[in-house]
């Protein structure tokens, strides 16, 4: 069974590369742009793993996450925050509020 990656992540060069690379791993990926869209792919269809932006328009990926681990359906949901923020305080404030994670983009 094919597993499946929700990719939040709104640059589109960004979410085309890391598209290419999960699937060519033989993985399903959901892309969203927003967390908007993200929360309500999540709901609908619950991924095995969730690779979450911070810098997000709308909801940035904090509130993204903090909504994910207060919903019942994604809160024990793996998700690994792929970020350009690389700041200590970013990373604290993102295992405070649940990611499994934290990996510094390039």
């Amino acid at each position: 069974m094919t597993q499946t990656i929700l990719l939040i992540e709104d640059d589109p060069l960004s979410a085309r590369l890391a598209d290419l690379v999960l699937r060519s791993e033989g993985y399903e990926v959901i892309n969203a742009r927003n967390g908007l869209e993200a929360l309500k792919i999540a709901q609908s269809t619950p991924p095995d793993l969730i690779l979450l932006d911070l810098m997000l328009p709308g909801l940035d990926g904090f509130e993204v996450l903090n909504r994910l681990r207060a919903d019942p359906k994604t809160a024990d949901t793996p998700v690994v925050i792929v970020s350009s923020k690389s700041q200590p305080a970013d990373k604290q404030m993102a295992a405070k509020v649940g990611a499994n994670d934290y990996l510094t983009k390039p």
